[in-house]
């Protein structure tokens, strides 16, 4: 078993490694908190993800923010979403088949399980995972060969 935590931004719920998890807390709390790309968490500067704006989603509240590393040893990067679900252990039995994906989305998911308390299907992000892809403007044709879809 492993786990996740899982959150909300609008329809898309995702499920991110626990173990990439730093910290928790309420955007409101922050500084610059959903204001910008970036926001100041212990006197550091992260890259500030809108999960929403991101995967193309409808906007939400962005409340919350997930302090995350997509890898061991990166610095962490500010997840915003609208809800924080909490925390999950799943096993292998519990993972579903992936649907078919567009290039610009799969290379961030690997896994899917069904939610608990409704029929949504919630998306695993990759772990490890090059922080770098989580750019704004970063096109499609410009990911990395490593990171291209078959």
């Amino acid at each position: 078993m492993a786990i996740f935590l899982q959150v909300r931004a609008g329809k898309l719920q995702l499920l991110v490694d626990a173990l990439g998890v730093h910290e928790i807390l309420s955007l409101s709390d922050l500084p610059v908190g959903g204001q910008g790309e970036h926001v100041e968490w212990r006197k550091q500067v992260l890259n500030s993800v809108p999960v929403h704006s991101f995967f193309v989603q409808e906007q939400g509240e962005r409340s919350m923010g997930v302090v995350y590393s997509a890898s061991d040893g990166d610095v962490p990067l500010m997840l915003e979403v609208d809800e924080v679900i909490g925390l999950r252990n799943i096993g292998p039995k519990d993972w579903l088949p992936m649907p078919r994906l567009p290039l610009e989305t799969m290379v961030f998911f690997d896994a899917l399980v069904n939610d608990l308390k409704t029929e949504a299907q919630v998306f695993r992000l990759k772990r490890p995972l090059e922080s770098s892809l989580f750019r704004s403007d970063l096109l499609p044709e410009q990911l990395p060969e490593t990171h291209k879809g078959a």
